[in-house]
């Protein structure tokens, strides 16, 4: 089954290849700004089971999105940039019918978006991969 990771060069733009996963399990698009931390959480959390796509910024999550509609979770980076442009960060918040969202954040401002209830959960970047782990295994149990 191909999993599309996004990256950006220079330009602004991005690139998709693909890549085959073996992981029958639920499908997660990862959504973060830093490209290691991108890799790492890809890493991981397939290491755990899970299919996973990646994007390094908001118009080609939407795009991943678009185009896969087995995505069952986003975990989507506060910072991701071209968040703030038409349909960015808050067009994650609107789609009705979409994927739950896990906000991996910073800033505790973040949870107001939980307090809105336009996210699943609220992890704090930095609290460690275990945290993020749990989360995700939570919103797949419920």
């Amino acid at each position: 089954m191909p999993a599309w990771h996004a990256s950006c060069h220079s330009s602004n733009r991005h690139s998709l290849k693909e890549e085959h996963v073996e992981s029958p399990g639920h499908t997660i698009l990862v959504t973060e700004r830093n490209g290691n931390i991108r890799e790492l959480l890809r890493r991981e959390l397939g290491r755990a089971g899970y299919r996973v796509l990646t994007a390094a910024d908001a118009p080609t999550a939407r795009e991943i999105l678009r185009e896969n509609a087995s995505v069952e979770l986003v975990i989507l980076d506060e910072e991701l940039p071209n968040a703030g442009e038409e349909g960015g960060l808050a067009a994650f918040f609107r789609g009705a019918g979409g994927p739950p969202v896990i906000l991996h954040a910073f800033s505790q401002g973040a949870c107001a978006y939980r307090e809105d209830g336009q996210v699943a959960a609220v992890v704090e970047k930095g609290g460690g991969l275990e945290l993020l782990t749990a989360a995700v295994a939570r919103i797949f149990a419920a």
